[in-house]
């Protein structure tokens, strides 16, 4: 299964050249996503209301300071109302347009930070439960800015970092419960700032990772709860996989080259298998597809086509189907493309019948051949060969033969044969389907687990077969 973008391409105009930094949110209380767009000619973000279709509104703008570079979305003042923020690059500050809650903004307030900011993001630094703020500036400047939980910023925290930085991400890196941070370095390094729970952090320690190093993205990479890193680099164009060890350190990267040069990538699971996919933006227009392996690998980039001079994505549900869309800034054609989704519904995961009131499976030995709750007609021969079978049963299959690519049964993590698969007919309300597997000779008596995988998706449930002397 994979997600597919390529045909349902939509674009916005934003009425400024150079469309910039970009978040979604739900802006006016309607169960909708939103748009908020920094451009980076003349003062102004621009706000495009969704409609909940994959399409937007005409956008309206809003006077930030000059030059926007980067916009977030968030509650700054707790009244459940979402608000902006951007950072402005020759403003040298952050701009906070409080929301009124029906899509429309209040005049903006501007904090001066001292250096021409390009990145933007939010995070509870301080542990304090209010938003606060982190910005990235020229001279290498980290700035913090703690929220008061009421629309107010205190002063710029500011500190010097040693390389350039492009993104600031925010995350627990080390399971401590207060949101660390990890920046993206020019030329080919990322630097790791443990924090301290109080709006200050450890100094940096630096990992290396492909030349030219552009943007970075912070999600659990490999299915084992704790963050990684992928960096996106053009020197050669790639990404570059830091795998997380859970205390704050990273384990050595992967570098995967690729043939479009990145501007931005984000990581979310697309596809619906429960895996971490990546996205990756192409500097020169459209943007790559990678389906995560649940590893921390991926598949081979599948390559769309979308705008011109491609700079910023986000993702979010923008037509309200259950399927992760993304949406992404074009400089070149000063516009937004809503991409959406058209990936098949998530394969729901097969449940393994059971005997009422327990947890054993309900199956059909090759031996009695009597422990089953329905009606099956003897037209497999169990113990022609002397091989112990067992027929099991389960929903949401859907299969008429197997087929070890998408099909597999484990006991106690032992992969079993898989003879024969069919549906179990009158079965009135239940989707049944029934599973013939060849038991390993010598198996040991006594209790198994059993597990069925059907398209990468694990089952519901994990009965017990009992395996007698």
């Amino acid at each position: 299964m994979t997600a597919n973008f390529s045909a349902r391409r939509l674009g916005f105009g934003t009425g400024d050249f150079n469309p910039l930094g970009i978040a979604s949110g739900d802006l006016n209380g309607d169960g909708k996503l939103d748009v908020a767009v920094a451009t980076t000619t003349g003062s102004n973000i621009h706000v495009l209301l969704g409609n909940g279709d994959g399409t937007l509104q005409t956008q309206v703008a809003y006077q930030a300071d000059s030059n926007p570079a980067d916009v977030v979305i968030a509650d700054f003042d707790g009244d459940g109302k979402a608000d902006v923020a951007s950072a402005n690059i020759f403003g040298s500050d952050v701009s906070i347009l409080i929301g009124n809650g029906d899509g429309t903004l209040k005049t903006r307030v501007n904090y001066p930070v001292g250096s021409q900011l390009s990145n933007l993001s939010v995070s509870d630094f301080n542990n304090d439960g209010k938003i606060d703020l982190a910005a990235l500036g020229s001279q290498n400047t980290l700035s913090i800015l703690l929220g008061n939980g009421n629309g107010t910023f205190q002063p710029a925290i500011n500190r010097t970092v040693a390389t350039a930085v492009f993104s600031v991400l925010p995350g627990d890196l080390n399971g401590d419960g207060k949101p660390d941070l990890v920046l993206p370095g020019f030329p080919n390094n990322v630097l790791v700032l443990i924090g301290r729970g109080d709006g200050t952090f450890d100094n940096p320690v630096s990992y290396p990772a492909a030349n030219e190093v552009v943007k970075a993205t912070l999600a659990d990479l490999n299915s084992d709860g704790k963050l990684d890193v992928a960096i996106a680099s053009r020197l050669p164009n790639a990404v570059t996989v830091l795998l997380g060890r859970g205390d704050g350190t990273f384990q050595t990267g992967i570098t995967t080259s690729f043939a479009m040069a990145p501007a931005d990538l984000i990581s979310e699971d697309f596809d619906g298998d429960g895996k971490r996919d990546l996205v990756v933006a192409g500097d020169s227009g459209g943007f790559s597809f990678f389906g995560g392996n649940g590893d921390g690998t991926f598949s081979a980039p599948v390559i769309y086509q979308a705008g011109s001079s491609s700079e910023s994505l986000v993702a979010g549900d923008f037509n309200n189907d259950g399927k992760l869309d993304f949406a992404l800034t074009s400089g070149g054609s000063s516009e937004v493309n809503v991409l959406l989704n058209s990936a098949p519904a998530p394969t729901p995961p097969p449940a393994i019948f059971i005997e009422e009131g327990t947890n054993k499976a309900a199956a059909l030995d090759s031996v009695t051949q009597s422990r089953g709750p329905f009606s099956i007609l003897n037209t497999h021969n169990f113990s022609a060969d002397s091989h112990t079978r067992v027929m099991l049963f389960t929903s949401n299959l859907g299969l008429s033969q197997p087929d070890p690519a998408i099909l597999s049964v484990r006991a106690n993590g032992i992969l079993l044969t898989v003879e024969s698969v069919g549906t179990v007919s009158g079965v009135q309300g239940l989707d049944a389907s029934y599973i013939i597997v060849r038991l390993p000779d010598g198996l040991p008596s006594g209790s198994l687990s059993l597990t069925v995988t059907l398209h990468g998706v694990v089952s519901s449930n994990t009965p017990t077969l009992e395996i007698s002397p």
